[in-house]
């Protein structure tokens, strides 16, 4: 749950810490948007690719990066998936 919420509370407020001279609705778009895109790819390939079908090798560092992605997505636990 705790790495569900977390990467998905800090992505959606991390715009309101920012000064607001960095702020516009081309870079906000363009944020969510790559943050919607890493978290597509943490889930489909990621959590249903690997933890789920393990259909390929992985170093520890990748299946790291890949859970953490997966997580951003809102989309379950690696635990949920496999």
């Amino acid at each position: 749950m705790l790495c569900v919420v977390l990467p998905t509370f800090f992505a959606l407020t991390l715009p309101f810490f920012l000064p607001t001279s960095l702020i516009s609705f081309k870079g906000l778009s363009l944020w969510w948007g790559t943050w919607f895109l890493v978290g597509g790819v943490g889930v489909s390939v990621g959590m249903h690719r690997h933890f789920s079908h393990r259909s390929f090798m992985a170093t520890p560092a990748l299946r790291a990066c890949m859970a953490v992605l997966g997580c951003m997505a809102a989309q379950g636990t690696v635990s949920y998936w496999v």
